[in-house]
């Protein structure tokens, strides 16, 4: 295999460097433009962290192809596969070869960060990116067979619902092992609560659902047309799921999985806010302004009456939601504009201009143990992160990121510390 992979360099190098060797940038997954007896290599950019699971595609043909791995790692068919432990930064180069021509791609791999100053970002085109809290420093990347459509801490670990196959990820948060659980279809968004783990799903034959996975095992549940959005109660009894194409939200039962009621809202509802406190959800309608529409806007939804009581002025395009609970400030993107609207929660009024992010915002994210927003910007490839108490920017904001980012968790410690406890109660009084 080695003498194959020096077989494939050195007609590299006869070709005088048009087959060479090369990192790609930090723009996600492309590849170099080909050229006579070349092969270009397209793979995520590196840094790349243990247990990271992407293919290797080339511009030659897979059928007549042969690809070689010197260094670490291993290659699975056209599946490169990290190591699971990486004691300090390295390389391993990929090699791929035809009669004809010749390519190399150089990986550059990082050891599992030891620290618990931690931001997870889901990406939609290289898995799961973690950068440190303090600075946003990416420490690298972890494509898992595909992207990832968000990411959630639950305990020791981070889940995140593939974006490409009916797949849940959980990466143990100290050593980075990961382990999949299928048979939980293409997720949008991620919840964890009290041990279990909630997903989202746009699309099970032919409806949306919401699947609870408990002790490795799926439960799902249609809960209207194309689910997206999710909320969860602090107790994990309640669950609220944003149907898009049918303009309801649902109400689910979570201890007994069922769907209790249904709220009629705007059309589009994209993403859902719960203010436990004010007993009312914030739904986000997912409407681009027209010459004949005015565009999106968000409704709060009273719990007791399941009426709609307050209504936002009208965005361009609005899309995500978060919830400053502390200052009573509920945050909406705006993907045309590229802006964060700051609005009062109760009154759903704008109590400041509006934050300026990044190429088409998706959802953000309060830290409240750090006092930031996040703001992923997924046009970008970049985070943007404010200052809650002065909602200036931080310095370095927007920082890079993973291809297409849609969602960011700050890992909390003192969640990581403790493994959660699963439920095995249900509400007789529901």
């Amino acid at each position: 295999m080695r003498a194959r992979a020096r077989r494939f360099l050195a007609a590299a190098r006869h070709l005088g460097g048009a087959a060479c060797a090369f990192a790609l940038p930090l723009a996600g997954p492309s590849a170099l433009p080909a050229s006579h007896g070349s092969i270009s290599i397209a793979a995520p950019h590196g840094p790349l962290l243990p247990g990271a699971r992407f293919p290797i595609v080339t511009d030659s043909g897979a059928e007549r192809t042969k690809l070689v791995l010197v260094g670490p790692g291993r290659l699975e068919g056209a599946i490169y596969v990290a190591p699971e432990r990486v004691a300090a930064p390295a390389t391993a180069t990929v090699v791929a070869g035809t009669r004809e021509a010749a390519g190399s791609l150089v990986l550059h791999l990082a050891a599992w960060p030891a620290t618990d100053d931690l931001l997870a970002v889901a990406t939609y085109d290289d898995g799961l990116a973690l950068h440190r809290a303090s600075d946003g420093k990416l420490l690298g990347l972890m494509p898992l067979e595909g992207g990832v459509d968000d990411v959630a801490q639950a305990g020791a670990t981070l889940v995140a619902p593939s974006s490409s196959a009916p797949t849940l990820w959980t990466i143990d948060l100290s050593t980075g092992a990961s382990r999949r659980t299928d048979g939980v279809p293409t997720g949008n968004e991620v919840r964890a609560s009290r041990g279990d783990i909630y997903v989202t799903n746009r699309d099970v034959d032919g409806g949306g659902a919401l699947t609870r996975v408990r002790a490795g095992i799926p439960t799902r549940i249609a809960t209207g047309d194309t689910a997206e959005g999710l909320a969860i109660d602090a107790g994990g009894v309640d669950g609220y799921v944003a149907n898009v194409n049918d303009a309801t939200v649902a109400d689910v039962d979570l201890a007994q999985m069922r769907v209790r009621r249904r709220f009629r809202v705007a059309e589009r509802p994209f993403s859902v806010v719960l203010d436990a406190p004010e007993r009312r959800i914030d739904v986000v309608s997912n409407v681009p302004q027209t010459l004949t529409r005015p565009g999106g806007r968000v409704e709060a939804v009273d719990l007791n009456s399941g009426k709609v009581t307050q209504r936002s002025a009208h965005f361009r395009f609005p899309i995500g939601a978060a919830l400053d609970a502390r200052r009573g400030r509920l945050f909406v993107t705006d993907e045309a504009a590229g802006v964060v609207a700051v609005l009062d929660a109760r009154t759903l009024r704008p109590t400041h201009s509006p934050l300026r992010a990044c190429a088409v915002p998706w959802r953000p994210a309060v830290d409240s143990v750090r006092d930031r927003l996040y703001v992923p910007c997924a046009r970008s490839n970049a985070i943007a992160a404010f200052d809650l108490r002065s909602l200036a920017p931080l310095a370095g904001s927007p920082f890079r990121t993973g291809g297409y980012p849609l969602a960011v968790t700050a890992v909390r410690p003192e969640a990581a510390a403790v493994a959660p406890a699963s439920p095995r109660r249900t509400d007789p009084s529901r």
